[in-house]
């Protein structure tokens, strides 16, 4: 398993290209954050699976808002510190109160003002626990070679 990261559920890379310029822009202070990028809400589970407590950032559009929504309240039942966080579209501004109601703890309409995000992916990421490594895990992250495979 791998410490919590961002992962982040759009068509297009709009959000994940302005994410990762915030990042870069983010300094020294910051942790280091594993960025995901899947293109579908069933493609969330394995990436959540890997790094368990990980920020869902979901693009929330009129075609999938219902789904979202579901999937949303499902959640934090499936990893109790994973938290999600939807990316609206200018069609679906007026749903914030619901997707907020269905579970996401923040509702960013553009991707020129992801710093809310930067900060609540920086501040969760601090305080979720680390995953348990199995010994053979714990080992072969100390070989000096590790770095290079």
């Amino acid at each position: 398993m791998k410490p919590a990261g961002l992962i982040i559920c759009e068509q297009t890379r709009r959000w994940t290209v302005a994410v990762r310029h915030a990042l870069r822009l983010g300094g020294k202070a910051m942790p280091a954050v594993t960025l995901y990028q899947v293109r579908r809400l069933a493609e969330i589970d394995e990436p959540l699976q890997e790094a368990p407590g990980s920020i869902v950032a979901v693009e929330v559009t009129s075609a999938n808002l219902s789904g979202v929504l579901s999937w949303l309240s499902r959640l934090e039942q499936r990893d109790r510190w994973a938290r999600s966080v939807a990316l609206v579209t200018p069609e679906v501004v007026a749903q914030q109160s619901m997707l907020r109601e269905a579970g996401a703890r923040l509702a960013i309409t553009s991707p020129r003002h992801v710093e809310p995000l930067i900060d609540f992916v920086t501040w969760h990421i601090t305080r979720v626990p680390t995953p348990q490594q199995t010994e053979s895990e714990r080992i072969r992250s100390r070989l000096p070679w590790n770095k290079t495979l």
